[in-house]
């Protein structure tokens, strides 16, 4: 009789055998392309912020083993039709959707992107549409704008989108993209970007030579804890907002039922001025606090939150005229409150 145990050693070691290699990932720090998205050259002193936190229902896409949605085209686009009513009701000029948002297949696809952009041109507004996988296995961002639509890359697939065995796993790109517009640098990052620590430096080095405004995370994240804990560290020691646009829930009958299954909390964080943070940080959910009640200290930037499960928008507008040079010494009549008009609006 063969031992159990000499059989999973012959299977590790057959496995090991029969790997296909995936793409290399950089262990350099990405390259950053600035693009001039501005061609007025004129700076607006506030902008106003519309987040989305939705379920985007996936399933696996058989002939790429990526993720795709799975929802028919007319009811999916329903709800991104509500969703664009909502931040047009709310008159956003920045509008933000979760990561996979756009991942349709091709002809599908191209259809919300045309719905992304009709609004865009219309309305005058930048759309972060999500994200979907492009021909090359590359995570593609569509960032729209009302004459043109650029692209950014998430840099490192996550460990859903990695495949050591089948090799058909996410192909990582090394190029961050930064928009110079007139509502500052806004840096999209797609999920575990944020938390990786080539494209993390990057950031905060972009922020302190005042290259980075803006950082918006867009994520189908089941540890968002973590991510809004790096968000509040990296606006506590840099002149930056940062935003966390992620998914209400996750796949699965358990992620419907758990009350925080990891998912949801999205957030807009920043350093406001002490006289602000009391009646802001009152409204954040139980799981953000300590045992006495108080927001726990890893939270403390953490401006508002959408509670996991709930399907709704985040509008806010932002002070882009705070003097935020040094950085540590931003007095009152500098340009405060950094944030005002904050909304959750339900979407139904």
């Amino acid at each position: 009789m063969i031992k159990p145990s000499t059989i999973l050693k012959s299977t590790v070691i057959i496995l090991l055998n029969t790997i296909i290699p995936t793409p290399a990932i950089s262990s350099g720090l990405p390259a950053v392309k600035h693009i001039e998205a501005n061609p007025t050259g004129e700076r607006a002193s506030t902008v106003k912020i519309c987040q989305f936190q939705i379920n985007i229902p996936l399933t696996t896409d058989t002939a790429t083993l990526l993720p795709v949605i799975e929802s028919p085209y007319k009811e999916y686009s329903g709800k991104i039709k509500k969703c664009l009513k909502t931040a047009k009701e709310q008159k956003s000029e920045v509008i933000i959707f979760p990561e996979l948002a756009s991942c349709m297949k091709a002809e599908e696809r191209e259809r919300i992107i045309s719905l992304f952009r009709e609004y865009a041109e219309e309305n005058d507004a930048i759309i972060i549409a999500g994200t979907y996988y492009a021909d090359d296995r590359r995570c593609i961002a569509p960032v729209i704008f009302p004459d043109t639509i650029y692209h950014s890359y998430k840099l490192r697939p996550s460990i859903f989108e990695s495949s050591i065995f089948s090799g058909k796993g996410m192909t990582p790109s090394d190029t961050m993209c930064v928009y110079k517009t007139r509502y500052g640098n806004l840096v999209p990052l797609v999920c575990v970007d944020l938390i990786s620590d080539d494209a993390n430096y990057t950031v905060r080095r972009l922020s302190n030579r005042g290259m980075a405004d803006i950082l918006i995370s867009i994520c189908y994240n089941p540890a968002s804890r973590e991510f809004l804990r790096e968000a509040s560290s990296m606006t506590t020691r840099h002149p930056l907002f940062a935003i966390i646009a992620n998914a209400a829930s996750g796949p699965g009958e358990e992620n419907k039922i758990r009350s925080d299954s990891g998912y949801g909390l999205s957030a807009i964080t920043g350093s406001l001025h002490p006289m602000q943070t009391g009646s802001v940080a009152a409204d954040l959910p139980v799981m953000l606090k300590d045992c006495n009640g108080e927001v726990h200290d890893a939270y403390q930037n953490v401006i508002a939150v959408i509670e996991p499960q709930k399907e709704a928008a985040l509008t806010y507008e932002l002070n882009l005229s705070v003097i935020r040079v040094p950085m540590s010494t931003n007095a009152p009549d500098q340009g405060y409150p950094t944030i005002k008009n904050i909304r959750h609006i339900t979407i139904e």
